[in-house]
């Protein structure tokens, strides 16, 4: 084995028992959709990936601790430290697999990343926010020209009763209160 080639066995071993950040960047590079790959503000690590080929399936759904620089990585037959580990090979647990079968697909899986498809449902055609259809091969209608929204401006505000009255009200107040002491 070069340097280059990959470890399957290991893969394998980690995809039962807890994903690595090399077993991550390996996925990453064959084809795996991440759906989750964050750190949150706690320092657990959340992670969710699928791989399909070759009709079979895996799905990985792990929360750990983020290992920091200075920590060293546990040993090759250790299992990584998780706080919660979902692993499934064709919708069985993956650690009921044997690592041999799941080394020979992880071996078969082609180099490449995933095609980035967003799984979004379709827009609501009732929605008068939701951008229009785009229709293939013809002409993009153009973008409405006004806002519809500018024509609904509301009246100019009142008079703010918290607002600090203005000099010349202060001096009308002040002249119709001595007025107001000669009568």
């Amino acid at each position: 084995m070069s340097l280059l080639d990959w470890d399957y066995d290991e893969i394998a071993y980690r995809v039962q028992t807890g994903l690595d950040r090399l077993t991550v960047s390996f996925f990453r590079h064959h084809g795996a959709r991440v759906r989750r790959d964050e750190v949150d503000f706690h320092g657990y690590e959340h992670l969710e990936l699928e791989v399909a080929h070759d009709g079979h399936r895996l799905r990985v759904r792990q929360y750990a601790r983020a290992r920091g620089l200075e920590e060293t990585p546990p040993g090759r037959n250790e299992p990584y430290p998780t706080e919660e580990l979902t692993s499934t090979f064709d919708d069985q647990p993956a650690s009921a697999v044997p690592t041999e079968r799941l080394a020979r697909w992880l071996a078969s899986l082609p180099a490449g990343q995933a095609a980035s498809t967003p799984d979004l449902p379709p827009p609501d055609p009732t929605n008068p926010f939701a951008p229009p259809p785009r229709r293939a091969g013809g002409p993009q209608p153009p973008a409405p020209s006004h806002n519809p929204f500018l024509t609904e401006r509301p009246a100019a505000p009142g008079p703010n009763p918290f607002a600090p009255p203005s000099p010349e009200e202060k001096r009308q107040r002040a002249l119709d209160w001595l007025r107001s002491d000669d009568d």
